[in-house]
């Protein structure tokens, strides 16, 4: 979901012609989509959530501090993320 969500931000810069000029990371990518008016300011907060629980899973990154590590918390942080992971993808989606 993390890739995809990066990808969607990355199409609708290359169709609105926004030059990408760092490597691109979804908190990148949404500081440009938020700087040209695509999406609300609002959403940052969205992106940054989602990124940083997604980016510790994709790289397997041990959160055992900062995250409880009883089942039932890191399945609600699991799920927590899903969620809105598919908000944002709904939302980038339109503007496509």
């Amino acid at each position: 979901m993390r890739a995809l969500i990066e990808g969607l931000c990355k199409e609708i810069c290359k169709i609105k012609g926004f030059e990408i000029t760092e490597k691109p990371n979804i908190p990148k990518l949404c500081s440009i989509l938020i700087s040209n008016k695509i999406i609300d300011g609002h959403m940052r907060s969205w992106f940054d959530a989602f990124y940083s629980i997604a980016n510790e899973a994709a790289h397997n990154v041990d959160s055992g501090n900062i995250i409880d590590s009883r089942p039932e918390m890191r399945n609600g942080v699991f799920n927590t993320t899903i969620e809105i992971g598919n908000l944002l993808t709904l939302q980038l989606i339109t503007k496509i």
